[in-house]
């Protein structure tokens, strides 16, 4: 009787956020607010509803790589991966060299499991930016997935060099890392005499000393992205390759 009475509560809750959420999109339309009306809807169990709700606000939209992007960040909110992924590769087509929906559609391969194909879309971007962390944090994801860890030692040391340009790449700098330090605790390297292991955990150690000197919000985007590559890393460890 309890659990009945807490649960109405929270739909209730949920109502209530949605009809706040309708209004801000109505003043100002955007994706961001558009896709947590589609997760409300989806958390009160009416999916299709929302969708619904959502594909009358993109079907305004011209036939092209926005509209073809958003639909997948959609999909990809309701946990309808598949569908998301046909959307990214219709953006693509679009526009081949777009770097956010290869940084989607590598991060989508990786959810799924598919991380040989993450690894070459990794590299398309790479192609047009080798300096682009992002797509270095995705990359590093594929290879652990795909157990190349060898390869990920490589990219893991090419990267230290990259220099993070504004706070946000702080994340992707903190996800590399955690990615990173994850992998050296669970396999236990000090057990082994291994010199370019040892470097790379001394080189981790240095960055969190040195980190403090880089301000609160440097601090605080690089410690999340460590949290989200440890939890990454325990992720595609329990995946097949």
């Amino acid at each position: 009787m309890e659990g009945e009475k807490e649960q109405e509560k929270f739909k209730k809750m949920l109502s209530k956020k949605m009809d706040e959420l309708k209004a801000e999109f109505k003043i100002n339309p955007n994706i961001d607010t558009l896709i947590q009306i589609v997760i409300t809807y989806h958390m009160l169990g009416q999916t299709e509803r929302g969708l619904g709700f959502a594909d009358a606000i993109l079907m305004q939209l011209p036939d092209g790589k926005d509209k073809w992007f958003q639909q997948g960040l959609i999909m990809e909110s309701v946990e309808r991966d598949l569908e998301a992924l046909s959307y990214l590769d219709k953006a693509l087509e679009c526009e081949p060299e777009d770097k956010q929906i290869l940084h989607s559609k590598s991060m989508m391969l990786n959810k799924l499991g598919r991380f040989e194909e993450a690894i070459a879309v990794c590299d398309k971007s790479l192609e047009l930016n080798p300096n682009d962390l992002q797509a270095l944090s995705n990359k590093l994801v594929s290879l652990f997935g795909s157990k190349h860890h060898d390869d990920a030692f490589k990219l893991y040391q090419r990267s230290i060099a990259i220099k993070a340009e504004g706070v946000y790449a702080w994340h992707y700098k903190g996800t590399i890392d955690g990615l990173m330090a994850e992998y050296l605790i669970e396999t236990r390297f000090e057990q082994n005499d291994n010199v370019s292991k040892k470097k790379v955990t001394e080189s981790l150690k240095l960055i969190d000393n040195i980190i403090e000197n880089f301000g609160s919000h440097v601090k605080t985007w690089y410690e999340l992205g460590k949290h989200s590559g440890k939890e990454t890393y325990h992720r595609i460890s329990t995946q097949e390759s």
